[in-house]
C-alpha cells in the first residue's frame, strides 16, 4: 500500500464499516 493518509484513513474507515455492519442488523451503510 502507497504511504498515502488518505487511502490509510479511508480503508480504516471502511474497516470499521464493515465490522459495524457485520455485528450490527440496525447498522446504516
Amino acid at each position: 500500500m502507497p504511504q498515502n493518509p488518505t487511502l490509510l484513513a479511508r480503508s480504516v474507515h471502511h474497516a470499521e464499516h464493515m465490522f459495524i455492519n457485520r455485528h450490527s442488523p440496525h447498522a446504516v451503510a
